[in-house]
């Protein structure tokens, strides 16, 4: 196909106006620079970057347009950003609805929304997301009232739907043991049960216990609870206590334990957690001809003391997970 490509438009000069509850110092810097080549795409960046910014603080019906002032050679542009800011609106009464089981107190210091604070759809989008991150509740609703006379305030309602309290679940697979016998590689079926409570009591904590058998190779079980916040800190933090029987050829290790978690999530993109873990692993004895853990015992090596087969490990693991995709659903890049 023929292509005509014409001049090409340079940016003269990018401008901001219409602003008068922001100083253009304050807005976020255009990253459709002068000298630049004329970019559609840069445009939008730089309005999506406008709209976010006041709809952050309030002003949820702002509006962004872009003006092209093209010289008549066309070789250069001048770029102007007009802004309609629109009223500065606050969260009026945050109304929870729908919920049977699970306490008010609950849904509100998730969603975080309160009185006074600015309103926009970012922070309901990020609402909804926490409340379902609970894991509680079959469907979460977040809508604004209509808008009224006094536009200073929107009304926010929140609906929602508990999902089951209770949960019973359970597995069958099959297990083999790694070991230098063919023979003894034989699989083994493995069976795994488990029951929960997602909301104790209507306050979003949660218990469970699972166990999982393998005989006779294999023997866990996990108490599970988690705590959604930490006093008035959004800090959920999980506590889990384990016992892991491991049934090998002519040995048999018990290790018993526990560990506690601390999570929080900023922003919807980052993820930090520490967590701190204290294991004991023991050699069982279950017969002394041929068994593994009596030769330990009895085996006398300079300087190694014969308890050396039963071992303490604690550890301390922190975690940073950043996601900087554009969009969790549909990302473009990141």
């Amino acid at each position: 196909f023929p292509v005509t490509e014409g001049p090409r438009t340079m940016v003269a000069s990018v401008a901001v106006e219409g602003n008068q509850q922001v100083a253009t110092k304050d807005l976020p810097k255009p990253v459709l620079k002068p000298g630049d080549a004329l970019n559609p795409t840069l445009e939008r960046d730089d309005v999506i970057a406008l709209q976010t910014y006041y709809s952050d603080r309030g002003n949820a019906e702002v509006q962004v347009h872009v003006r092209e002032e093209v010289s008549a050679d066309k070789t250069s542009a001048r770029v102007v950003y007009t802004i309609a800011e629109g009223p500065k609106i606050a969260l009026g009464n945050v109304v929870v609805r729908g919920n049977t089981y699970t306490n008010n107190n609950v849904v509100l210091r998730t969603a975080e929304l309160e009185k006074g604070k600015p309103f926009s759809y970012t922070s309901i989008l990020e609402a909804q997301q926490r409340l379902y991150r609970l894991g509680i509740f079959q469907r979460v609703d977040i809508q604004p009232a209509q808008a009224s006379t006094d536009v200073a305030e929107r009304n926010v309602s929140i609906s929602v739907a508990d999902g089951k309290d209770v949960t019973i679940g359970g597995a069958i697979g099959g297990t083999s043991p790694i070991t230098s016998d063919i023979g003894a590689n034989r699989v083994s079926p493995l069976v795994s049960a488990s029951i929960a409570h997602r909301d104790l009591f209507g306050t979003g904590r949660y218990l469970g216990l699972e166990l999982i058998y393998a005989r006779p190779n294999r023997q866990d079980a996990f108490l599970t609870y988690r705590e959604p916040f930490i006093g008035r800190f959004d800090l959920p933090v999980q506590v889990t206590a384990f016992q892991n029987d491991d049934f090998r050829p002519t040995t048999h290790i018990r290790q018993r334990g526990g560990f506690i978690e601390a999570t929080h999530v900023a922003q919807n993109q980052t993820r930090w957690s520490l967590r701190y873990e204290y294991r004991i692993a023991e050699c069982i004895i279950e017969h002394e001809q041929g068994d593994l853990c009596a030769l330990a015992q009895n085996v006398i090596l300079p300087g190694l003391d014969r308890d050396a087969t039963n071992v303490s490990i604690s550890s301390i693991t922190p975690t940073f997970f950043w996601d900087k995709r554009d969009d969790t659903l549909n990302p473009h890049h990141g």
